[in-house]
């Protein structure tokens, strides 16, 4: 199927047992979907019949009205039985002094800061968290993101910051440049430069800003999501781009798709999208960002999979900080002494019954 593509992102695995019992297995993403359902019926022994009460999720979400892709995954994860609830940071009042309530999972679906700031407490206190709140943090700030990018051998744009946008005239003299508030959307807080005069036209920044090299024609601009073991591209026509309107499905590379395992491994996060811009050298990672809209795929389903399989215990992200090497810790690795019913099954089209 166009836009679909299973990845290869280390992973730590967690298959539950009766008693409470369980076997840690370093894995790979890639193994079938099926496997999801299987961890979910052997779970559900060791707890009755009372899966609803077993699995308790809460969505932390955006204070922009919910995507249709989303309000689809908290139907289909309902459906299955599973106790869901939602909320939006900005419109609780929450005591920042006292333990997290009880959930088996708590998944990060919005970008402000106070909701950034919610899961921060959430992480110190160690509750479950999807995404895990350091590489959230990581990827919303986009010059520690640039930083890791580069550290990881992921292809970027130069990059530059300072305060002072009188030091950028040479640069400015030599190529395009792009400037982004270090917090904030491509589509409210971007200013492109193409000379000296731009430069003299700007406000001094309010905040940190990251200047990267822009590129004026790229033969192509894409975003990668990523859910899981799965991976979906999107060509789209402009950075502001943000709705499922003009997006046009598009094959995944194996380049593309290296690149982003990569991202994931570099952030240690498995919920995500990765904007690329192509050009004479090649891709260029240009932003990522944790739980993306996934407009304009078909990904409900997966991500209702996935999220139901991180909540039981059968996906885990590896606990290690966020990689040096990304490119090595992408590769795939052989799952030692995996159970015969683990085995990666044939791939599937989204949506079609196993």
């Amino acid at each position: 199927m166009h836009g679909r593509s299973s990845m290869s992102h280390r992973i730590n695995v967690v298959r539950r047992r009766p008693g409470n019992m369980a076997v840690h297995l370093r894995g790979v993403i890639g193994w079938h979907a099926n496997c999801i359902q299987v961890c979910r019926v052997e779970c559900a022994p060791a707890f009755g019949n009372d899966w609803e009460d077993f699995v308790r999720l809460f969505f932390i979400l955006d204070p922009a009205p919910v995507n249709p892709v989303l309000t689809d995954v908290l139907e289909t994860l309902r459906q299955r039985g599973i106790h869901v609830e939602s909320g939006v940071a900005e419109e609780y009042l929450c005591r920042s002094d006292q333990s997290a309530p009880a959930y088996d999972l708590f998944i990060l679906e919005s970008h402000t800061e106070l909701a950034l700031s919610v899961a921060a407490v959430l992480h110190e206190q160690g509750a479950p968290l999807l995404n895990p709140y350091p590489g959230c943090l990581a990827v919303r700030n986009k010059i520690l993101a640039a930083h890791i990018l580069s550290r990881a051998n992921i292809s970027t744009p130069n990059s530059w910051v300072t305060s002072d946008f009188r030091l950028l005239r040479t640069l400015v003299n030599r190529m395009p440049l792009i400037i982004k508030s270090y917090m904030g959307w491509p589509s409210e807080s971007f200013r492109v430069v193409r000379c000296a005069d731009d430069l003299a036209n700007l406000r001094p920044p309010q905040t940190p800003v990251l200047i990267q090299e822009y590129f004026e024609a790229p033969t192509d601009r894409l975003e990668i999501y990523v859910a899981g073991e799965h991976a979906f591209a999107v060509r789209k026509s402009s950075l502001s781009t943000g709705i499922s309107a003009g997006i046009e499905n598009v094959s995944l590379t194996p380049e593309l798709r290296g690149i982003a395992a990569c991202c994931g491994v570099a952030f240690n996060l498995s919920l995500f999208g990765v904007d690329l811009v192509v050009c004479a050298t090649g891709p260029k990672v240009v932003g990522m960002s944790h739980f993306p809209s996934y407009a304009g795929v078909q990904a409900a389903g997966v991500l209702a999979d996935y999220i139901e399989g991180y909540a039981t215990g059968f996906y885990r992200l590896s606990e290690d900080e966020i990689s040096v090497d990304a490119k090595k810790a992408a590769s795939p690795a052989p799952v030692e002494n995996a159970p015969a019913k683990m085995h990666r099954g044939p791939s599937r089209q989204i949506g079609e019954s196993p």
